[in-house]
């Protein structure tokens, strides 16, 4: 019973710690100046500006039903 005890004390402590808010990275800042950008192109134009610029098309469909 005492070893149950412990076990489930020391397990608790554990998910006490890993659960808290801090991730442990303080410094960096995001400027948004990374990630994705949407454009509404038609897709011709849209392949176009991708060949130019080295850089690949995602197509985001959207149905709301």
């Amino acid at each position: 019973m005492r070893k149950t005890v412990s076990i489930v004390l020391v397990f608790c402590l554990f998910m006490l710690f890993s659960c808290s808010g801090e991730t442990g990275v303080t410094s960096q800042q995001d400027d948004g100046s990374s990630g994705t950008k949407f454009q509404e192109l038609s897709i011709p134009n849209a392949l176009a500006k991708a060949e130019t610029e080295n850089k690949i098309v995602l197509i985001d469909f959207f149905s709301p039903t």
